[in-house]
């Protein structure tokens, strides 16, 4: 395990291509955990939950941002 599980330089040629797979592997396993119940609790995602009332909008500063982003992109709303 020690061979494969990070791409190193000194890394042999034989385990080059396992360790590439392994290590997409490991990035498929930490979405999967994330996406899972006990993965957005853990995070404390408290999505998917219903705004009482009016929906507020983003505030102005994420406002400011998002219209600096789009015009750096040469993006308009």
């Amino acid at each position: 395990m020690d061979d494969i599980a990070y791409r190193k330089d000194e890394l042999a040629e034989e385990f080059i291509r396992i360790a590439d797979s392994f290590a997409t592997f490991r990035r498929l396993v930490v979405a999967a955990f994330y996406c899972s119940p006990e993965g957005s609790e853990n995070l404390g995602y408290m999505g998917n939950i219903p705004i009482a009332g009016d929906y507020p909008g983003p505030t102005e500063d994420a406002m400011v941002h998002l219209h600096k982003t789009l015009e750096t992109l040469s993006l308009t709303l």
